[in-house]
């Protein structure tokens, strides 16, 4: 083959190239910040004592917290309105808090429930999951300054294990991750009482806490590329496509339902839409419902949102 005939043909090839890129475009790459490392799964400990021993084998712990949002929804106006509450209704809940902790069993996404699988969606509990730890602590507080030691001690530890079991047996992304902050602040409360009396167990709290501030800075990079309303497309096709926990995926997948109406260009936009389409084909069937819910998404719905 002649030299000039291999030139024409390496440059035919290459201006199809050139024009099938300059026409469909390509999806802009990811960052830093979704690189493989943070697209891992990461768990909590299980070489650590535990911070709270269940004393109820065959209790039910779900049942309880479901009576813990009852009854902040009920008073929901007092816990919002007023700087502070009755003492009988903040008791009550420190109350059930216990009570709740105390169960051992814990139904596999006991607050998924109350999440829609839909862009945007936002718990039916409102606020709850962020206003009910901060309500017992700050009871707590009050039970430490008044000398009821142990049971402050006991109300955090509640307050811990609302977090721990909000981040280990719920796939939503945002009630893990409220999870983790519930058991940052608990955790901070716990070493500011048992620093000086209990040194075995301030140490335990330490190693927890060291954890869960690494999870905790990895995850809010993370979770913030998938809540913004004009995320990095790059990275939100990354953690939609790669990221290898479930939960993470699950919110990408369902943030291109709403990037899909401002994708920055026809290449992202083809990526995103494949996404979609290959998520309505997982094996997980979070995923599935999410991949569809983001197909349907109408510039309607998007206005409703946002």
């Amino acid at each position: 083959m002649k030299l000039g005939v291999l030139i024409s043909m390496v440059l035919v090839v290459f201006l199809g190239l050139l024009g099938f890129f300059a026409y469909w475009g390509v999806a802009d790459p990811p960052t830093a910040a979704t690189s493989p490392v943070h697209l891992e799964k990461m768990v909590l400990p299980t070489d650590l004592s535990p911070i709270f021993i269940p004393s109820a084998p065959q209790g039910d712990a779900a049942r309880v917290y479901d009576r813990v949002l009852d009854l902040y929804q009920d008073h929901r106006d007092t816990f919002m309105t007023e700087d502070y509450p009755p003492t009988s209704l903040t008791n009550a809940m420190v109350s059930l808090m216990i009570e709740a902790m105390q169960q051992e069993k814990v139904k596999q996404g006991f607050l998924d429930d109350h999440i829609p699988v839909q862009p945007g969606a936002t718990p039916d509990f409102q606020e709850a999951l962020e206003a009910i730890p901060e309500l017992v602590l700050i009871r707590a507080d009050e039970m430490y300054r008044e000398g009821n030691t142990a049971l402050a001690i006991s109300a955090t530890r509640a307050v811990w294990a609302l977090g721990q079991r909000a981040f280990q047996n719920n796939q939503r992304l945002y009630n893990r991750a409220q999870g983790l902050t519930i058991m940052l602040d608990a955790g901070e409360k716990l070493l500011s009482w048992i620093s000086e009396s209990r040194a075995a167990d301030s140490d335990n709290v330490r190693q927890w806490m060291k954890t869960i501030h690494e999870t905790d800075k990895v995850w809010r990079t993370k979770y913030e590329l998938t809540a913004r309303l004009r995320p990095h497309i790059g990275d939100l096709l990354n953690i939609a496509r790669n990221d290898n926990d479930i939960s993470f995926r699950v919110a990408a997948t369902l943030q291109l339902g709403v990037a899909k109406f401002n994708p920055g260009g026809r290449g992202n936009r083809r990526v995103i839409l494949s996404t979609i389409e290959q998520a309505k084909s997982s094996s997980d069937p979070l995923v599935v419902q999410a991949g569809i819910a983001a197909a349907r998404m109408t510039p309607e719905q998007l206005r409703k949102i946002y």
